[in-house]
Parts: structure tokens; C-alpha cells; sequence
């Protein structure tokens, strides 16, 4: 059973606008922790060379949830979040 009270010890900041898009479209902050916890601990992410930024996923449920994220000196700034239905499949 997963615990619910979780605390994923992350200095997580989320820019204006994607705090507005997580109001919109219904995304838990902390299935956002989740996915960028899963990333800083398993590495699970891609990195975008231009700008040093990161993309994670996550599949919580039946939602994939992806997250554009920066590490900071002492936090991760959150860039841009999505989810969808699809799952992802690897080979």
C-alpha cells in the first residue's frame, strides 16, 4: 500500500503560469513531486542541451504525467507540466 503522507524532501518552485495550468487541468502537485522525485533519484529524464532543462515522466493511474524542470543551486523549477492517457511503452 502506498503511503500517502509521503514527504519527498524537494525544494520544488512551480512558475505562475504552470501553477495556473495545474489549477486548470486538475494535476496534484504532489504527483508532480512524485515524478520529479522519481527522476532525481532514478535519473529517469531527458536532458535538453540547449537550455539545460530536464523532462521526466511519471505514469500515475492511468495518467502520464510529464514535467519540464530545471535544478537550481538549492531547488527544481518547474517549466511546464502536462499528463495524458497514453502510456508509454519501452522496448
Amino acid at each position: 500500500m502506498e503511503d500517502l503522507n509521503t514527504n519527498y524532501s524537494l525544494n520544488v518552485t512551480i512558475s505562475d503560469s504552470v501553477q495556473n495550468q495545474i489549477v486548470e487541468k486538475l494535476i496534484l502537485v504532489e504527483d508532480l513531486e512524485k515524478a520529479l522525485f522519481n527522476a532525481e533519484t532514478n535519473k529517469e529524464r531527458f536532458r535538453n542541451p540547449q537550455n539545460s532543462h530536464y523532462l521526466t515522466r511519471m505514469r500515475i493511474d492511468n495518467l502520464t504525467y510529464w514535467v519540464e524542470y530545471e535544478e537550481r543551486t538549492d531547488e527544481l523549477f518547474v517549466h511546464n507540466v502536462y499528463t495524458h492517457r497514453m502510456e508509454v511503452v519501452e522496448g
